[in-house]
C-alpha cells in the first residue's frame, strides 16, 4: 500500500472518493463508512445524490466547479446516511486524475462540541504573558485589582482627596469607584482594618 493510500485509509476525516458525472461512490474511506453508516458495498448501491437530499443543489454547484477550477469548499451541505439521518457536514474536495472527485467531510455536529471543550480547557489553563510586553485581559485587570487594593490599603480606605486612593493611582475618584463596585471591593473594609492594626499597635506600645 502506498503512503497516499495509507493516508486515505488512516485518516480521522471522513473520506470519498465520487464521480460527480456518473453520480457514483467509487470509494470511501472507514471513518466516511462510519459516517455513512454501512459498509463500502452498501452504500455503493445508491447513487451519491442519495446521501445528500435537500443538499442537492448545492452539490451540483460544487460539484461543477472542480471541472473548471480547483479545490471547492462547502459549509452547508447535510449528508444523510443509510438510516436517513442527518449529519451537517463541511466539504473539501479536489478533482482528481481521470475526473473524480476526492471528498473530505468534516461533521460539524462533532466538531462543535469539541470545539467547544477546547475552549474551555484553554480558558482553565492560566495564561502566560510573553516577553512581547502585551498582556492578556484578564492579567490586565488582575493587575489593575492588585493595584487598587493597596493604594485602599495605604489609604487606609480613603478613595478621594488628598491621600486618597484614586490620587495615589492617578485616576479619577468616580473611575475608581465604579471599578471598586465591579470588583465588589468595599472600601470601608480598609478603614476598619486600619483601625484594629492602630489599635494593636497602641496596645503594644
Amino acid at each position: 500500500m502506498s503512503l497516499p493510500q495509507q493516508a486515505f485509509w488512516s485518516a480521522p476525516q471522513a473520506m470519498l472518493v465520487v464521480d460527480p458525472v456518473a453520480d457514483r461512490l467509487l470509494e470511501a474511506n472507514h471513518a466516511a463508512k462510519a459516517l455513512l453508516g454501512g459498509e463500502f458495498d452498501a452504500c455503493a448501491a445508491y447513487p451519491f445524490s442519495h446521501f445528500l437530499d435537500d443538499s442537492l443543489p448545492r452539490w451540483a454547484s460544487s460539484g461543477d466547479e472542480p471541472l473548471a477550477r480547483s479545490s471547492p469548499w462547502s459549509d452547508d451541505l447535510v449528508l444523510l446516511d443509510l438510516a436517513r439521518q442527518p449529519h451537517n457536514v463541511e466539504a473539501f474536495a479536489v478533482t482528481m486524475e481521470g475526473g473524480p472527485l476526492l471528498l473530505t467531510l468534516i461533521d460539524r455536529d462533532i466538531r462543535k462540541p469539541r470545539l467547544a471543550e477546547q475552549r474551555l480547557r484553554d480558558d482553565a489553563q492560566p495564561q502566560v504573558v510573553k516577553d512581547s510586553g502585551v498582556l492578556p485581559e484578564q492579567e490586565w485587570q488582575r493587575r489593575l485589582r492588585d493595584n487598587a487594593v493597596a493604594a485602599l490599603q495605604r489609604s487606609a480606605g480613603k478613595v478621594s482627596g488628598q491621600g486618597g486612593a484614586a490620587e495615589l493611582l492617578g485616576v479619577k475618584p468616580t473611575t475608581l469607584t465604579s471599578r471598586l463596585r465591579k470588583w465588589r471591593i468595599d472600601p470601608r473594609e480598609f478603614k476598619h482594618r486600619h483601625n484594629r492594626e492602630g489599635a494593636i499597635d497602641l496596645k503594644s506600645t
